[in-house]
């Protein structure tokens, strides 16, 4: 009975580390990665530097989303978020209900949130938040999973007869505070000596 239950531990123990850190990246990148190259497009809003932000088209897009970008610090340059989305007006829309209704199984927003369970587990429901101003008529839903200071959040909102918005996004929480932090650092580093 004791060599069973030490087995089992052995396997849970094993289990849990292997599946420790399951949310690498995606798109191509990954969260942590170093891209030397990455722009600096904060303009002249220095409180924006940290946002640093790059476009860039993946190999294997997904067919439900249209722009994906990355978000690295201003000094290191490491990857903090990774962002797929796609933004329509109430003509580019494919279909006329809420798209972003998950009992509905052919919408696009459905469907991604099917595919991320399948590979990382079941994702928490954040916001169901539907509102009805006749004649409009929005809908948002938002999932999320975390895993340790990562995490991947699934947003959409929808009006009906109106804009749509998909937005699926990768975070390290720990790089973000990094960056934010190398923020500070170049802006206290840029600044003359005031006298205010």
């Amino acid at each position: 009975m004791k060599k069973l239950l030490l087995i089992l531990f052995l396997s849970l123990s094993f289990i849990g580390s292997a599946n420790a850190n399951s949310i690498k990246g995606a798109f191509g990148y990954e969260l942590g990665q170093v891209v030397k190259d990455a722009k600096i497009n904060g303009g002249h809003d220095p409180f924006s530097w940290f946002r640093s932000r790059t476009n860039f088209n993946p190999k294997n897009p997904l067919p439900m989303l249209q722009s994906y970008k990355f978000y690295s610090s201003v000094i290191s340059k490491k990857i903090f978020r990774i962002k797929g989305s796609i933004w329509l007006d109430g003509v580019e829309k494919p279909y006329k209900y809420l798209n972003c209704h998950f009992a509905a199984p052919d919408t696009d927003f459905g469907k991604l949130l099917r595919i991320l369970e399948s590979k990382y587990g079941d994702f928490e429901l954040l916001r169901l938040h539907e509102d009805k101003w006749e004649p409009v008529v929005s809908y948002h839903m938002s999932y999320q999973f975390k895993d340790g200071n990562r995490s991947i959040y699934l947003g959409c909102l929808d009006v009906k007869d109106g804009n749509y918005e998909l937005n699926l996004s990768y975070e390290d929480s720990k790089l973000k505070k990094q960056a934010e932090k190398e923020e500070e650092k170049m802006i206290s580093d840029s600044n003359p000596d005031y006298d205010i």
